[in-house]
């Protein structure tokens, strides 16, 4: 059985494993999950399985997209609906916890009607706060993070998205 651990420091994005094997030499002041974390570790074990087998299931979408020619052709956009469609069922699982959305794989099109979605939800359920994960563009061509950068445009007169201070692949959405 696990000793009860603390997790009041973490934030929800704080999930990856240290890499020290045993005893971290940093101790408590380490801002990595390790084994002896008990069921925080466990649970952050359990988002990276299925975070990877859904970027295995959006890649090979992105493949077949690729493939497809000419670009706006039916298959072609029969096959990006489905990415889209697939970044929106995993982040239906919470994963990451309520108000955490992770766009990773998500077309342009895509991401703009999901945001929009998400606001009109947040102003439903009057939620002021959520995470957007768009990494940093790594997977991007030329490394550009396009639906970052056009996320960020949309600021208007009731939303504002900007960077998290912390990780500046999260973008903070509020409901102003």
């Amino acid at each position: 059985m696990f000793a009860p651990v603390n997790t009041s420091f973490l934030r929800m994005y704080d999930t990856m494993k240290s890499l020290n094997l045993g005893d971290c030499p940093f101790g408590g002041r380490c801002q990595f999950l390790h084994k002896e974390d008990g069921p925080v570790y466990l649970k952050a074990v359990d988002i990276e399985k299925k975070k990877d087998a859904h970027s295995k299931k959006v890649q090979a979408l992105h493949t077949l997209l690729k493939k497809l020619h000419p670009e706006g052709s039916q298959k072609a956009l029969d096959v990006e609906e489905e990415i889209n469609k697939t970044v929106r069922e995993y982040n239906e699982t919470k994963p990451r916890g309520d108000h955490y959305y992770d766009l990773h794989g998500v077309t342009r099109n895509g991401a703009e009607a999901y945001i929009e979605e998400i606001v009109v939800e947040m102003k439903k359920s009057l939620v002021k706060r959520a995470s957007i994960e768009t990494g940093c563009g790594k997977h991007s061509k030329w490394n550009i993070p396009t639906i970052k950068d056009l996320l960020i445009a949309k600021n208007s007169n009731d939303i504002r998205i900007s960077c998290d201070q912390w990780n500046p692949g999260i973008l903070i959405l509020t409901i102003l």
